[in-house]
């Protein structure tokens, strides 16, 4: 068995196991936001940008703030994710390309 393969195994059997473990101590509210959809997730998060400067915050799900500057005449980017909480990243070199913040 390829390792890829036993990984995926593990993760959907521990997936299963914290769900049935949240839905068992009645914990019906966590239950239904780790088995909440993209759409539904975002809406517990909030994001700001402004040219050099993202942030994303996400208490149910994964926030990610990105910053793309244009240096040199290349393209450059700076990028971070967390989950269940709040990222910023700032770049103040070149000139603006993107600054933008997402949840999901």
């Amino acid at each position: 068995m390829s390792t890829i393969t036993l990984k995926n195994k593990v993760g959907r059997k521990l997936g299963t196991l914290l769900l049935a473990g949240a839905l068992a101590t009645g914990g019906v509210a966590v239950a239904q936001v780790a088995a909440a959809p993209e759409a539904e997730a975002a809406v517990c998060g909030s994001v700001s940008a402004r040219p050099g400067y993202a942030y994303a915050s996400n208490g149910c799900g994964y926030a990610q703030a990105s910053v793309g500057r244009i240096v040199s005449g290349k393209g450059k980017s700076v990028t971070a994710t967390k989950y269940r909480g709040w990222v910023s990243v700032s770049y103040k070199a070149g000139s603006h390309w993107y600054s933008q913040g997402k949840v999901w």
